[in-house]
Formats: structure tokens, C-alpha cells, sequence
């Protein structure tokens, strides 16, 4: 969420209704290129756009001034805040909060909700309230009074009841099964809380008390522990804190060395742990994470059944972290494993699922990548039938431009190997369906631009002017659309 704030005080033409497709070409350029680090990031900020336009025109036909529109997006970062504790981070990382345009911006969202008899009025009225006494006396003491008693959220009284509750039972001698579930129910209920302040935290409370309840020899512990990882790694996400990181690993460690061997749910507690690394590789960028994340997919693929349900997702998430591994180090062998992995899980994906769209889609590109490193035009062979098997099983637009793009680019670098004129004609076909398949921007750019130079090549063949003419006319409508353009989006080429 910070860096959707950030993004929005740099580029505040973003929040105009009439920009709301720039953030939706950018997310479908990000996959078509399989950055899905950006695609999330980019989702992010899209919920964080609609977010604060929500707000804004709670407002109605009231404006805003230009210093409160500069507030705005960090002040709904600080409103929408998981946590006290990330709201309180927030408020020290921007002074500007505690400004008298804040106050007067928050005083005006309070008053709008109240007019329209809205239960949000009291969650903006807390949060000026406080940013009003951080004024006073500062931010850690406004926000450790919030910590005990001084505003208490619908969460905060929820585990009043909760630890009363377990003091009662624990005085009347209660088993821990009936501890473990009133906390357990609670916890999975927190989970589902998005957006209220000290969900996740609470949450997390609320696991580890099941933790130190339960029988660490019991069939059901090293699911608690894997509970307990997932919530941590869930407020990792949102408040990017390490030791949040370094905890879940510690958790899943103790959830896998828990589970008998054989046991048909192992391969999912080992995911958790490969996860887990996946994300401290991502953070610290030590190698080692990765090398163990790696390790364990592969541990898991291994443990997995071959009729299991989720084979395919392991084979897939064995092959990200060889993919991730092999655009770190460039190790052909971590290409071909990748490659071998991605084959087992699309034959043993279900037709027709997301799964297997995203899955071969992998596939192809790999197989291009190592042609491209190799020359073995068996690779772009195999790229080909894997879009021919792909595209009847499409059923959105976005994945059908996604499988004819890749299929266009496959028979173009069959034509730049081999100068089969018939490859060529592919290629334009396939670039020429891509362009009719698509109104998105980005998308429609790529695919002209793709189209220009399949024509200008067969030009050079066949010297006819009409497709010199049809390359120039494909370029120029390329660069039409183009009519926006922000440094971020760069990350996205």
C-alpha cells in the first residue's frame, strides 16, 4: 500500500476517472511478459486508486484544495491501515498528518458519512481523534493509548471476549479442544476481516494461542503451526516487516518436522516452507533462500502422490523457483528443469482451468528462451503445438491474446532460423488476430508493433509494395495509442 501512495502523490492524473484503463493496460503488459511480482503490485495499486475515489466522491459535489488533495492518498493508507501499528508507522513516516489540512480533510469525510447515516463515520472520527491527541503528545503515546482502552475498535472488543472467554474456561478446568476452537473459529473469522484495524494482528494472537494449547504430539499440531505461518506471512505482505518473514519460517519449519512422512497433506506444508523462503529471497536477495526453496518444491513434487489433485500446482510452483533461479544465475540447467516440470504439470493439469492456461503459457515462453540460448528449433517446434493445444481451451480475452501473441513470436523466430516463407505467413496470421483480439493499449501497441515487423520482413521477400505498406501503417497505429506515458510503467517493458 505505501507504494501505491507513493506512486499517486507522484501521479496524481491517475485518480481521474478517465484514466482508469492506464493501470489495467500496465497489469496486462506485466503478465504478458510473466512479471507477476508487478501484476500484484499493480492490482494493489488499482484497489488502492478505486479506494480513494470511493472516498472522494463520498463528498459529493464538495472539492477539495490542492493541499488536501496532496494528503489524500496517504491519508487513506493511513484510514485503511491493517494495523495499529502499520497506522502508526505511517503517521511517523509522513508529518504531514498532523497538519491542520489533515484534520480539516478528516473532519470532512466524518461529516459527509454522517450525513448519509454511515457506520464509517466513527472509523474516520477515531482516526482524527488520534492524529488529534498524537498533536498533543505525541505519536507513541497517542498510539499506546489506543492500545489500552483509549479508542477500541470492533477487533479490540472482540478479543476482550476472547481472552475472558479463555480465562473462564482455563478457571472451570475446560479441555484444551474447547480453547483451541473458540480461538481457532476466531482467528479464521479475523482472517476475513480486510481492512479493519488489528485484524491480522489479532489473528495472529489468536493462532498462537491455539499453538501453545495444543498437544505438540497431536495429528492436528503441525496444521496449527501452518495456520499460524500463513497469518504471519499475510501481515509480511502488508507491513513488510522481516522479522514477520523470519517468524513464519521458523513455523513452517516446526509444521513440516511435525508431519509424519506419508502423510497426504506433507506436500502442503512444504509448499508453505518453499513460500515462505520464496518471499526472504525476494527481500534480502540472498541466494541461499532461493537454492532452499528450490530444494523443497522438489521435496514436495517428490512426497505427492501422481494422482494427487494438486500435483499440477507443485510441479508449477517448483518451476517458478527454478525460472526465478535461472534469470538470477542464467544456469541452463535450471531452464531445462523448468521446462521438464512445466511438461509434467500440463499433462496432468485439468482442461480448461486457469491453471492450465497459465502453466502452458510458462511452458512456451521457456521453451522460447532456451531455443533463443540454444538454436535447437525443436524448442519453438514444441512452443508451437503447446499454443495449438493451449488456444482451444482459452476462454477469456485476455488469455487468448496472451496464447496468440506467444504463438505469433513462436513462428516468427521458427521464420528468423530457418526463412520458411510458410512460418512467416504463421506468424502474421497469428499477430494479425492478436491485433483484432484486443482493445487494450498496451497490449494493441505490442501486437501492431510485432505485426509491423512480421510485414516488414515478408516485404524483403516478396518486395511488394502493399506490405511495406501495411509495416508503416501498422507502426503508425502502434504509436496512436500511446497517449499517457509515466516513468513507473517502465518496470513493466
Amino acid at each position: 500500500m505505501a507504494e501505491s501512495a507513493e506512486i499517486l502523490r507522484e501521479h496524481p492524473e491517475l485518480l481521474t476517472a478517465e484514466d482508469d484503463d492506464a493501470v489495467d493496460n500496465l497489469i496486462a503488459t506485466a503478465r504478458a511478459h510473466g512479471n507477476a511480482g508487478m501484476v500484484a503490485k499493480l492490482k494493489q495499486l488499482r484497489s488502492f486508486i478505486a479506494g480513494i475515489r470511493n472516498m472522494r466522491n463520498a463528498l459529493g459535489s464538495s472539492t477539495l484544495d490542492p493541499e488536501q488533495l496532496r494528503i489524500l492518498p496517504v491519508m487513506f493508507e493511513f484510514i485503511r491501515a491493517d494495523s495499529w501499528s502499520a497506522s502508526r508507522r505511517i503517521a511517523e513516516e509522513h508529518p504531514e498528518l498532523l497538519d491542520s489540512a489533515a484534520d480539516r480533510l478528516v473532519a470532512r469525510f466524518v461529516q459527509a458519512a454522517e450525513s448519509r447515516g454511515d457506520g464509517s463515520a466513527e472509523v474516520f472520527a477515531t482516526h482524527r481523534r488520534i492524529l488529534r491527541r498524537a498533536r498533543e503528545v505525541g505519536i507513541p503515546q497517542a498510539f499506546n493509548e489506543v492500545g489500552h482502552g483509549g479508542e477500541r475498535t470492533a477487533v479490540a472488543k472482540i478479543m476482550e471476549m476472547v481472552r475472558e472467554s479463555q480465562e473462564e474456561m482455563a478457571e472451570l478446568g475446560a479441555p484444551p479442544e474447547a480453547r483451541i476452537s473458540v480461538l481457532g473459529r476466531t482467528a479464521i473469522m479475523l482472517m476475513k476481516r480486510h481492512g479493519e484495524s488489528d485484524a491480522i494482528d489479532a489473528a495472529i494472537e489468536c493462532w498462537h494461542g491455539v499453538v501453545d494449547a495444543a498437544d505438540p504430539k497431536s495429528g492436528d499440531y503441525p496444521f496449527h503451526l501452518n495456520n499460524l505461518s500463513d497469518a504471519l506471512t499475510t501481515r509480511y505482505a502488508i507491513t513488510e516487516d522481516l522479522a514477520d518473514l523470519r517468524e513464519a519460517l521458523d513455523v513452517s519449519r516446526r509444521a513440516l518436522a511435525g508431519a509424519p512422512e506419508g502423510l497426504v497433506d506433507r506436500p502442503g506444508l512444504m509448499t508453505t516452507v518453499g513460500n515462505v523462503l520464496t518471499d526472504l529471497h525476494a527481500h534480502t536477495g540472498d541466494r541461499a533462500y532461493l537454492d532452499e526453496a528450490v530444494t523443497v518444491y522438489r521435496a514436495s513434487v517428490e512426497a505427492a502422490d501422481d494422482r494427487a489433485d494438486n500435483l499440477a500446482g507443485l510441479l508449477g510452483n517448483l518451476s517458478q523457483g527454478l525460472r526465478r533461479r535461472f534469470d538470477l544465475a542464467g544456469d541452463a540447467a535450471d531452464l531445462t528443469a523448468t521446462i521438464d516440470a512445466l511438461r509434467r504439470a500440463t499433462a496432468v493439469a485439468t482442461a480448461r482451468e486457469p491453471l492450465l492456461i497459465d502453466l502452458s503459457n510458462n511452458l512456451a515462453v521457456a521453451l522460447r528462451d532456451r531455443f533463443d540460448l540454444s538454436g535447437d528449433i525443436a524448442d519453438v517446434d514444441e512452443a508451437i503445438a503447446v499454443h495449438e493445444r493451449t488456444l482451444p481451451e482459452v476462454t477469456t480475452r485476455e488469455d487468448l491474446w496472451l496464447q496468440l501473441s506467444g504463438y505469433g513470436i513462436a513462428w516468427q523466430r521458427k521464420y528468423e532460423s530457418s526463412r520458411d516463407p510458410l512460418s512467416l505467413e504463421q506468424a502474421i496470421t497469428a499477430f494479425r488476430r492478436a491485433v483484432a483480439t484486443t482493445t487494450n493499449t498496451l497490449q494493441l501497441t505490442d501486437s501492431l508493433e510485432r505485426l509491423g515487423s512480421a510485414l516488414r520482413d515478408r516485404f524483403r521477400l516478396s518486395r511488394e509494395l502493399d506490405d511495406l505498406n501495411a509495416a508503416v501503417d501498422a507502426f503508425d497505429k502502434a504509436v496512436g495509442p500511446l497517449r499517457w506515458s509515466t516513468p513507473w510503467c517502465r518496470t513493466c517493458s
